[in-house]
C-alpha cells in the first residue's frame, strides 16, 4: 500500500464525498448527513496528491487553489499541507471559514479474528437498543456493525460510516462509562475483518488532535497512508 496511485486516491474520495459532473464537492457520502461540505479538501499520500472544491467556490478562485496543490511538497512526512495559510487566507475573503480539519487516513491490515465481539444481524440487534439504536433504524446503510456487548447491551461499536464498493470507513463509538477497557480496538479489529470479507478495504481516519483515536489505528497496526485536510 505503499504506492497508492492517483486512482485510489479517486476512490476514497469518492467514498467520503459526493461530486457533480466537474469533480466539485456537493455532499457528504453519507445517509441523511448534517457535516458541512468542504470548501477545499486535500488528500495527500507520499506520491500524489489530490484536491477538490466545493461546487459553488468561483471558478478563479478554484483554478489558483489547484495552482497552488500543484506545488504541494511529495513527502513522507504528512503533517500540515505546505500551503495550509495561503489555502485558509483564499477563501477566507470569500466564505466563513468555520472549521480547518486535519488528521491522518489509515488502511486496517489484514488480522485474525478477536472471539470477543459480536457481529450484528437482523436477528441479534435488539443489543444495540441501548446505546445504539441509529444501527437497528440504519442497519442495511452502515453493515456490518460489530460492537463488544456487556450485560445484554452493545457498549462498543465499530460501522460503516461511509461505505461504496471500494472501501469503507470506520465509524467508531465507545459509550463514556465503558471507555479505557480497550473496547474500541477490539470492535475495530473484528470489523475490518468483516469488510475485507466482502472484499472492500477497511480505512480509518481521524484527526490530529484526537490522540485516542490514533492509539487505537497503532494498537491495531494501521497503515498511515496519506492525510485528510479541509476547510469547511
Amino acid at each position: 500500500m505503499n504506492d497508492l496511485n492517483a486512482e485510489f486516491l479517486q476512490q476514497r474520495a469518492e467514498l467520503l464525498y459526493t461530486f457533480d459532473e466537474n469533480n466539485r464537492l456537493t455532499g457528504i457520502n453519507e445517509e441523511e448527513s448534517e457535516q458541512a461540505i468542504p470548501y477545499f479538501y486535500l488528500m495527500r499520500t507520499a506520491q500524489h496528491t489530490l484536491c477538490r472544491i466545493r461546487h459553488d467556490v468561483p471558478d478563479a478562485i478554484a483554478h489558483y487553489l489547484k495552482t497552488l496543490v500543484e506545488t504541494e511538497l511529495l513527502t513522507s512526512d504528512l503533517q500540515a499541507p505546505l500551503h495550509q495559510q495561503a489555502y485558509y487566507d483564499l477563501l477566507a475573503r470569500h466564505f466563513t471559514i468555520d472549521k480547518i480539519e486535519l488528521g491522518p487516513a489509515y488502511r486496517l491490515p489484514e488480522s485474525t479474528p478477536t472471539e470477543k465481539t459480536v457481529l450484528i444481524t437482523p436477528k441479534n440487534r435488539d443489543v444495540l437498543r441501548a446505546n445504539f439504536a441509529y444501527g437497528i433504524r440504519e442497519f442495511d446503510d452502515i453493515n456490518p456493525i460489530v460492537v463488544y456487548v456487556v450485560d445484554g447491551d452493545a457498549v462498543a461499536i465499530c460501522f460503516c460510516a461511509r461505505r461504496t464498493n471500494f472501501g469503507a470507513e470506520a465509524g467508531v463509538y465507545t459509550v463514556e462509562a465503558y471507555r479505557g477497557n480497550g473496547y474500541a480496538p477490539l470492535v475495530v479489529r473484528d470489523w475490518s475483518i468483516a469488510i475485507h470479507q466482502t472484499n472492500r478495504l477497511p480505512l480509518y481516519s481521524t484527526s490530529h488532535h484526537n490522540l485516542a483515536s490514533q492509539a487505537v489505528a497503532n494498537k491495531l497496526g494501521a497503515i498511515q497512508y496519506g492525510t485528510d485536510f479541509s476547510l469547511v
